[in-house]
């Protein structure tokens, strides 16, 4: 595998763009979208054409998966360019890339989540082909631009994993918000529960960072015996109910990321 610089990014949208950002910081990067704005240090790439890309580039592919099918024949005209590919579409499979980019490119299909604005992304990978230690260390250090990375052993785990850690913000953010509306509905103003929410929140994510210990550790360590915290703890953990509701989220969210594959 060659050098994973310059690179070509290929849909710059919020999520195309927040990668884009963190890699320009390192990288020399360009980028493809008629229809978004460039970000700091990121140049335009004006057409999808073999004078555009950089030979040897690494491409990755940031667009919705319904719009690979629109992109394909361009995308094929290119694939002799390619070296390297890396996917963030999610439920698009390593073969259907492999139809687009044929056998002498390698496909990475990578799921970041939205914490990559921040510099505190998860992102899970997985490759085609095996990476030697070097390459698995340049696309390590590539893919934790921004944030951290976790190779999977199997394509198999990426939807589960999509589900968990890519659509995971969203289900932390709703949960808050459901505590907002029960701070409410104990008396509290709505600033002022958003804002203990919001702090809360950020605090318990540092916390959980800073100490190296067990989740199943770190709440036995805020919660004294017969205590508030004991006393709403029991109330989720009554019949397993958290268990169930996570499950059944996680379950539909990987679903969902299956069904996207299918269609494309």
């Amino acid at each position: 595998m060659q050098d994973t610089s310059p690179i070509a990014l290929i849909g710059c949208g919020r999520m195309g763009a927040a990668i884009a950002r963190a890699l320009a910081k390192e990288f020399d990067v360009s980028a493809y979208d008629p229809f978004a704005p460039m970000p700091h240090g990121v140049r335009r790439l004006e057409a999808l054409t073999s004078d555009m890309i950089p030979s040897g580039a690494t491409a990755i592919l940031a667009v919705k998966p319904q719009t690979l099918a629109q992109l394909e024949p361009d995308l094929k005209k290119l694939a002799s360019k390619l070296p390297l590919v890396i996917s963030v579409m999610a439920g698009v499979t390593i073969k259907r890339l492999k139809e687009v980019f044929g056998k002498q490119t390698n496909v990475i299909r990578a799921m970041p989540n939205i914490a990559v604005e921040v510099g505190h992304g998860m992102t899970v990978a997985v490759s085609a082909e095996r990476l030697d230690i070097i390459d698995k260390a340049n696309m390590t250090r590539l893919l934790e631009t921004t944030g951290r990375c976790v190779w999977l052993s199997k394509e198999e785990q990426i939807d589960a994993a999509t589900a968990l850690s890519g659509s995971g913000p969203a289900y932390f953010l709703r949960f808050a918000e459901a505590l907002v509306e029960a701070g409410v509905a104990e008396g509290l103003d709505r600033a002022e529960a958003v804002q203990l929410i919001r702090q809360t929140f950020i605090g318990a994510a540092r916390y959980c960072e800073a100490q190296k210990m067990t989740l199943a550790d770190l709440r036995d360590q805020v919660t004294s015996a017969n205590g508030t915290t004991e006393a709403g703890l029991h109330t989720l953990d009554q019949n397993h109910a958290i268990e169930k509701l996570a499950i059944a989220t996680v379950e539909a969210a990987a679903r969902r990321s299956r069904e996207l594959g299918s269609t494309c």
